[in-house]
C-alpha cells in the first residue's frame, strides 16, 4: 500500500496536472475527491456500489443545499 505522504503528493500532482490540462477547478476537485474517497473507503469483498463515499457525497450535497447562507 502507498504511504500517506506519497498519497498526498500524488493527489497534489494530479490536481496540478488536471488543471493544467484545462479542466475546470470545481470539476477537478469533485472528481479527484470522489476517486480518492472511493479508494479510502474501499473494502475488499464488498460490492463496489456499496462504497460509503457515495452516501457521503449525497449527504454533503444535501447539507450545502439546505445551508441558509448559501
Amino acid at each position: 500500500m502507498i504511504s500517506d505522504p506519497a498519497l498526498g503528493l500524488l493527489m497534489l500532482a494530479l490536481i496540478v496536472v488536471v488543471i493544467i490540462m484545462g479542466f475546470p477547478t470545481a470539476f477537478t476537485l469533485m472528481g479527484l475527491g470522489m476517486f480518492f474517497g472511493f479508494i479510502a473507503f474501499y473494502q475488499p469483498g464488498q460490492i463496489w456500489t456499496d462504497n460509503r463515499v457515495f452516501e457521503l457525497m449525497v449527504q454533503r450535497t444535501y447539507g450545502a443545499m439546505t445551508n441558509d447562507v448559501l
